[in-house]
C-alpha cells in the first residue's frame, strides 16, 4: 500500500504527510484511511483524495473500490498533536489563506529551497520510491516528478486538438507522431498535457522507459555532467528512453553547447523510433536563438497551439476545481468565476483557492447559505479580481468590426436600418462592449454607430443583458453561429479584440 502511494504522490510528500501519522485498513472492498484528528482528515482528504482513490483501485483490483476516511486519536504521529497544536495550525492557515497549500500539524518540514531531499543527487528532484540503499531509483529513470493526469484535463475548443494529439502520442503505435510540439502562453495546459502523457504511458506500460524533464533541468544536468566528466551517464539517461517529454524547451535557446547536445539526443531518439514531446511558450520558428536544425526537427512533426481558455472551458475548469476543493457552486457562482479576468488556468486556480480558503477559514465573515456558494459571494470575495478594462481603450470601429466578424454580418448592415435578428444582436453586442471598453458616452457611441439618438444605444445595451440572463442563443446565419449563446458570442468578440492587441 505504502509503495503504491509513494509512486502516486512522491517520496517526499509521503514522508511529510502520511508516514507515521496515517493507518490504512482494507476490508470488504473498502480502503480505510485512519488519521489522528478531524483536522488531518479534512486536509488530507482535500489534498490527496484522488491519489488515494487511484491507490485503492490498484490495491483492491476493483475500479469501484471505495475509500473511507476515519479518525482515531491513537494513531502514532511524527510529533504529538493536541488541541493547542491544531489551533495554532488553524491560525497559520488563516494567516496564509492566499498562499500555497497549508501544512497540517505533525508534518515534517519542507526542505530548504534548492536543497534536494536526503538521498537524491545534486541538482535533481526525487519523484519516486527509493531502492534499498536509499537512492532515487525511479527518479533516475523518470526525471522530474509528475503530478498531472490526462484524465483531469478539461477539454474545450481552445485545446481539443492538442489533447487529441497527446492522446495519440500516449497510445503509441504506427499512427502516433514521432515528434509533438505544443506551444501557447503560460497557464493554458502545456505542462498538464506533457506530465499527463508521461504518466499515462508509465501506467499503461510500467516497463516503458519514460523521462519527463524541463529545458532548464536538461541544461543544468548537461553542464554538471561535463564538469563532473559523467557525460556518458547523462547521454544514457536521455538517449535510452522510449518517450522523452521536455517542457519549456525554449530555455536552451542561445546555449550553444546545450543545443548541440540536445540536437544529438533528438537525432538518436529519432533513429531509435522513440517519441519526443516538447512544449514552449512560442512556436519553434519564433524562438529566438534556437538552432535551425532543432527548429527543423520540431516542425517535422505535429506542431499544435493551445489558446487561452474560452468561456465554456473556463466554466468547466471552475466546476472541476471547485469540486476538488469541496465547494458547491450554483449557476450564478460559475458565471461569476468564468467572468473573471482570467487569462490562464492558473488564474482560475488561484481564484478558486482564494474562494475556498475564505469559505473554510473565515466562516464568520464569509457566510454560505445551505452549503452553496452563489454569485454574490464570489463577487464579494473576489471583487479585486473582476474583469478590468484594457490599458488602452478600444475604438468603437474595432468593436464593431469584431462583432460583425463573429456574428457573420456586414458592418454596413449594423450601421444601417436593418432589423434582422442577427444584425440586431451584433449591434447590441457592439453597444454593450463599446460602453465597457471605450471612454465614450452613450451619445458619442450612438453617433459613431449611426444611431439617431443615445436612447437606442441604452436600449440595445439593456436588451443584450436581458438576452444573456435568459440564456438566448444566436440563431441562423454564419456557420457555427447557431451553436452559441448570446453570452458566448459576447465572449468571442472580446477574445477577438484581445487577440488583435
Amino acid at each position: 500500500m505504502a509503495d503504491r502511494l509513494i509512486v502516486e504522490v512522491g517520496a517526499d510528500r509521503y514522508a511529510r504527510y502520511f508516514q507515521g501519522s496515517v493507518r490504512f485498513e482494507v476490508a470488504d472492498g473498502v480502503l480505510g484511511v485512519v488519521v489522528p484528528s478531524e483536522f488531518h482528515k479534512r486536509w488530507l482528504e482535500r489534498q490527496f483524495s484522488e491519489a488515494v482513490q487511484v491507490v485503492a483501485r490498484a490495491e483492491l483490483g476493483d475500479e469501484a473500490a471505495r475509500v473511507v476516511w476515519g479518525v482515531d486519536p491513537g494513531v502514532t504521529e511524527h510529533a504529538s498533536v493536541n488541541e493547542a497544536a491544531v489551533e495554532a495550525a488553524a491560525k497559520s492557515l488563516r494567516a496564509d489563506a492566499e498562499g500555497g497549500a497549508p501544512t497540517p500539524p505533525g508534518a515534517l518540514p519542507l526542505p530548504a529551497p534548492g536543497n534536494p531531499p536526503p538521498g537524491s543527487a545534486p541538482g535533481t528532484i526525487c519523484g519516486g520510491v527509493t531502492d534499498a540503499q536509499g537512492t532515487p531509483a525511479m527518479r533516475e529513470r523518470r526525471g522530474a516528478p509528475v503530478r498531472h493526469r490526462l484524465e483531469d484535463f478539461v477539454v474545450g475548443d481552445c485545446n481539443r486538438l492538442a489533447y487529441s494529439a497527446a492522446l495519440r502520442m500516449a497510445d503509441g503505435g504506427a499512427s502516433s507522431y514521432g515528434v509533438l510540439f505544443l506551444h501557447g502562453v503560460c497557464g493554458v495546459g502545456k505542462t498538464h498535457l506533457l506530465q499527463g502523457l508521461a504518466r499515462h504511458v508509465r501506467m499503461k506500460n510500467p516497463a516503458a522507459r519514460v523521462r519527463y524533464t524541463t529545458g532548464e533541468r536538461f541544461a543544468n544536468e548537461y553542464i554538471a555532467s561535463v564538469q563532473n566528466r559523467t557525460i556518458d551517464a547523462f547521454r544514457k539517461r536521455y538517449r535510452g528512453v522510449d518517450l522523452l517529454c521536455v517542457d519549456d524547451v525554449h530555455f536552451i535557446a542561445g546555449k550553444r553547447g546545450t543545443q548541440a547536445e540536445f540536437l544529438h539526443t533528438f537525432a538518436t531518439l529519432d533513429l531509435d523510433g522513440a517519441r519526443v514531446v516538447l512544449a514552449s511558450d512560442e512556436h519553434p520558428k519564433q524562438i529566438a536563438d534556437l538552432q535551425e536544425a532543432i527548429v527543423s526537427r520540431c516542425v517535422s512533426g505535429m506542431v499544435v497551439g493551445l489558446e487561452k481558455p474560452d468561456r465554456a472551458t473556463r466554466r468547466a475548469i471552475c466546476l472541476r476545481l471547485a469540486q476538488r476543493r469541496g465547494l458547491v457552486l450554483d449557476e450564478s457562482a460559475v458565471e461569476a468565476l468564468a467572468s473573471l479576468d482570467a487569462c490562464s488556468v492558473r488564474d482560475l486556480e488561484g481564484a478558486v483557492m482564494h474562494l475556498e480558503a475564505c469559505v473554510n477559514l473565515l466562516p464568520d465573515v464569509v457566510r454560505v447559505q445551505d452549503g452553496v456558494v452563489d454569485g454574490a459571494l464570489v463577487r464579494k470575495v473576489l471583487g479585486a479580481r473582476r474583469v478590468v478594462k484594457p490599458n488602452r481603450p478600444y475604438r468603437v470601429d474595432e468593436i464593431l468590426q469584431a462583432s460583425c466578424e463573429v456574428i457573420g454580418v456586414e458592418v454596413s448592415e449594423v450601421l444601417g436600418p436593418s432589423r434582422h435578428r442577427r444584425v440586431v444582436i451584433a449591434r447590441s453586442i457592439c453597444a454593450k462592449l463599446a460602453k465597457q471598453l471605450t471612454t465614450h458616452s452613450y451619445p458619442e457611441i450612438a453617433k459613431l454607430m449611426h444611431r439617431p439618438n443615445h436612447s437606442t444605444i441604452i436600449t440595445a445595451h439593456k436588451r443584450i443583458d436581458e438576452q444573456i440572463a435568459a440564456g438566448e442563443r444566436v440563431g441562423g446565419g454564419a456557420a457555427g453561429v447557431g451553436e452559441w449563446t448570446v453570452l458566448e458570442a459576447c465572449e468571442r468578440v472580446s477574445e477577438r479584440l484581445r487577440a488583435a492587441r
